[in-house]
């Protein structure tokens, strides 16, 4: 009986994982892939290959091979173009090593096609010589301006997000903010509608893929509200007022003199007479956008409500002598 020949030891190759993939969206009709590289059962890897298509379809419409080297592993990445924007497909990716393959990664993903967004200005009257500033975070082209004769600019091939466009503050141009108002003019079902905030005078664009969305700024002209003092006899003087229009809230007025407010809101408001020893207040006429209005005697008060844009109120304080 001979002696034993030299012993090997060795290790079963195992089989080939599968990736972990993920796939993200960077661009119109793009969807980016990577992966982990998986297990190797003891062999290298020298292969992969992407598939992708249409979810619900069964025909692949594109693929790829990344190809390694035994010094060189292969790339765990790559993208894909060309492809239909909102339509959700399918990627497989599997490692092979020689003439082994693994089974399939798998990942999904919509890419998205860009959309636009149009803002738009409008006043009330139209004010051609009138701009109105505005701020957004849509791209990086900064502020704009606009004019009140239906000013519009418009961002194409935006990303797909949220967006916010602010009018600056227009007290000074003799115009309010009345109303934001958005339209979705092109929307995938279930999208989130874009909304307007007078109050912070910004409007929230919610941008799905593909979509049109339209936001108008409207602005109302500001109105004017004059006092004026009549006394009887003529010549009367020294009368104090008090109102909530304007800063300071109080004024006086001798006789044929007015106190002129300009810029006011649409909006409710009053003024008040205040009592003068030698005088009666006889009399409070008002003309409110075209619509004649008595005041309170017994309050010694006007009330006016300004409602149309660029529209005005004259209100006459008459107060006559005692004794």
């Amino acid at each position: 009986e001979g002696p034993w020949s030299n012993t090997a030891t060795g290790t079963p190759l195992g089989p080939i994982g599968a990736p972990v993939v993920t796939a993200t969206t960077p661009g119109p009709g793009r969807v980016d892939l990577s992966w982990t590289k998986p297990s190797d059962g003891g062999r290298q890897i020298t292969a992969y290959v992407i598939q992708w298509r249409p979810v619900g379809t069964t025909d692949w419409t594109g693929g790829d091979s990344i190809r390694g080297t035994a010094t060189n592993p292969p790339a765990t990445q790559t993208s894909a173009f060309g492809l239909t924007a909102g339509t959700e497909y399918e990627f497989f990716v599997t490692a092979s090593a020689n003439e082994v393959v693994g089974p399939q990664g798998t990942a999904t993903a919509t890419p998205f096609a860009p959309g636009i967004i149009i803002i738009q200005k409008k006043t009330s009257p139209v004010g051609e010589d009138t701009f109105f500033n505005f701020t957004q975070d849509i791209d990086n082209s900064g502020d704009f301006t606009l004019n009140g004769s239906e000013g519009t600019k418009a961002f194409l091939l935006v990303t797909p997000g949220s967006y916010s466009v602010t009018e600056n503050d227009p007290q000074g141009l003799g115009y309010e903010l009345t109303n934001i108002t958005c339209k979705d003019l092109r929307s995938p079902p279930n999208g989130v509608a874009s909304t307007g905030d007078v109050a912070t005078r910004t409007a929230t664009i919610n941008l799905d893929s593909g979509e049109v969305v339209r936001c108008t700024f409207f602005n109302a002209e500001e109105e004017t509200v004059v006092v004026e003092k009549r006394t009887v006899p003529p010549g009367g003087s020294g009368f104090t007022f008090s109102d909530d229009i304007g800063t300071p809230n109080s004024f006086s007025l001798g006789d044929a003199e007015t106190r002129t407010f300009t810029n006011v809101p649409e909006g409710d408001y009053q003024v008040t007479d205040d009592e003068m020893p030698g005088y009666q207040l006889t009399a409070i006429d008002c003309t409110v956008e075209g619509q004649s209005v008595s005041g309170d005697l017994d309050t010694r008060t006007a009330n006016l409500s300004l409602k149309q844009p660029g529209g005005s109120a004259h209100c006459t304080f008459t107060n006559t002598q005692l004794g």
